[in-house]
């Protein structure tokens, strides 16, 4: 499968493409990488060098591709992080091209916008055009439990509240919508929900005391990677989930960047696989 990664990049550790190329080549894709951003490692660091790429550079390394004939043999999109709403633009744009040229071609939106600890990290201009421009674009999206609430506009603490914002994202446009980093303060398990064609699932993993970039990224790249070929949107789900509660086991509480070359063996094969569970809306809180 051809997947066209747009997302951005770190030279030292493992965010945005440098956190999702690596999966997805282990599972099996061929990855076309344009990156939004190129620096010297994530802003979780104390210091950062390098820049955004402008949304006029980004179209032409697009347009570049579609030039080589391609587009009708790239089966999957998949965005990330973005810093300026013109980029946006250019990503929905593209977006319609590739499916005009290839219509099973699905797109794979990671809204990253903020977490729990920085709040909202983008302009709001993109956080506005995200919203506006991708979301009914996509056929697949992953929030964060923080994205999710600016999705929805809701508070989201519980996992029945995400499952009815999810309810209410599919009814909007995607067809499937997954939530990660659902915690309560008393509770020890991390909640991944996700909301297919026809039912929301909830996967419950053992909280780890680490914070870290990067996780979000290589999930979305994870189950995207599995569901091109695995066709099934739970055991997708599961598989990715188990691959990174895999890799970050392997992480120490002082470390700031995933160990994903050190950890591959769990993204090919996860040593616990935690399993999708279905639930109805309003039995959990």
């Amino acid at each position: 499968m051809n997947i066209l990664s747009i997302q951005s990049h770190v030279s030292v550790g493992h965010v945005g493409n440098s956190a999702s190329v690596f999966p997805l080549q282990l599972l099996g894709h061929e990855v076309w990488s344009v990156n939004t951003s190129q620096l010297s490692n994530h802003t979780g660091h104390k210091t950062v060098a390098g820049k955004h790429v402008a949304a006029a550079q980004i179209e032409e390394l697009i347009l570049g591709i579609e030039d080589l004939g391609v587009f009708p043999n790239c089966d999957a999109i998949i965005s990330g992080y973005i810093y300026d709403s013109k980029t946006v633009e250019v990503i929905s744009d593209t977006v319609d091209r590739i499916k005009r040229a290839n219509p099973l071609a699905i797109y794979l939106c990671d809204p990253v916008m903020g977490d729990d600890r920085k709040g909202l990290y983008v302009p709001d201009a993109v956080a506005e055009a995200i919203m506006t421009l991708l979301v009914q674009k996509s056929d697949i999206l992953t929030p964060n439990r923080f994205e999710l609430s600016q999705l929805c506009d809701e508070h989201i603490h519980s996992v029945d509240q995400a499952a009815q914002a999810l309810q209410k994202l599919t009814n909007r446009g995607p067809d499937m919508a997954i939530c990660t980093s659902l915690t309560t303060p008393s509770s020890p398990l991390v909640s991944t929900l996700g909301k297919d064609r026809t039912h929301i699932w909830t996967i419950e993993t053992p909280r780890l005391n680490i914070e870290t970039n990067g996780a979000g990224d290589c999930l979305a790249a994870v189950f995207l990677g599995h569901l091109m070929t695995e066709h099934s949107f739970s055991r997708s789900l599961s598989l990715a989930v188990s691959a990174i509660h895999g890799i970050l086991s392997n992480m120490t509480p002082a470390a700031s960047d995933i160990p994903l070359i050190a950890a591959q063996k769990s993204i090919i094969n996860p040593s616990k696989i935690f399993p999708a569970c279905r639930i109805e809306p309003g039995t959990h809180k």
